[in-house]
């Protein structure tokens, strides 16, 4: 789960050339890494408004790659950005969607009155709390596996669901296309900027 931003060098090449700048593998190699430290700005701030109340550990789930100069020569130069393993190990379902299977026993969903934290999930020792009551236990009824309540009007109340696998649509956090769409409009401009930085060097001299 990773976006690498390229650029087409002739014409960047041209535009700093033309701008009197001497080192343009370095000016190359400032403009893909400001984007991509732009992209990576980008991604935090947004990922609110596709993902229901992300934690800060999850919003800080993307690096940036500085591009290398030296790079430049082999026609590959490039940065990139990219998630987290452990970030992305979860938010790749969100990005492509997919099927996931448990680590362990199950998959824990909760329940539709089941208490979350301030995140919309479960704490993590959530089940081993309520299984320490005298009013809840781990038990199949009628075909679903689960962590019950009984109240006590005597009703049964599922807190938790345990199931084998879960499945996930692509799209939910839209990665690629906010990236693409990021780059495509923050590239250019640091490229300019770097011919305005050339060009004033040269007007100094």
């Amino acid at each position: 789960m990773q976006i690498s931003v390229k650029v087409e060098m002739k014409d960047a090449v041209r535009q700093l050339r033309r701008a009197g700048e001497r080192n343009i593998p370095m000016a190359v190699a400032q403009s893909l890494t400001a984007t991509a430290v732009h992209l990576r700005k980008v991604q935090h701030r947004v990922m609110p408004k596709y993902l229901d109340r992300p934690t800060k550990f999850t919003q800080s789930a993307f690096l940036f790659q500085k591009a290398n100069w030296r790079d430049f020569k082999t026609g590959r130069i490039k940065s990139r950005v990219y998630a987290k393993d452990i970030q992305e190990g979860y938010l790749k379902y969100m990005v492509s969607g997919g099927r996931r299977l448990p680590k362990r026993r199950a998959i824990v969903v909760p329940g539709k009155n089941t208490r979350l934290n301030k995140y919309g999930n479960l704490t993590r020792t959530y089940v081993q709390t309520q299984l320490a009551r005298d009013d809840t236990y781990v038990a199949t009824i009628n075909g679903v596996g689960g962590l019950w309540k009984r109240t006590k009007a005597g009703r049964l109340k599922m807190l938790v669901l345990f199931t084998d696998d879960a499945n996930y649509r692509a799209g939910r956090y839209p990665f690629f296309r906010i990236s693409e769409r990021v780059v495509r409009r923050e590239l250019p401009k640091q490229i300019k900027l770097a011919v305005r930085r050339a060009a004033r060097a040269r007007s100094r001299k």
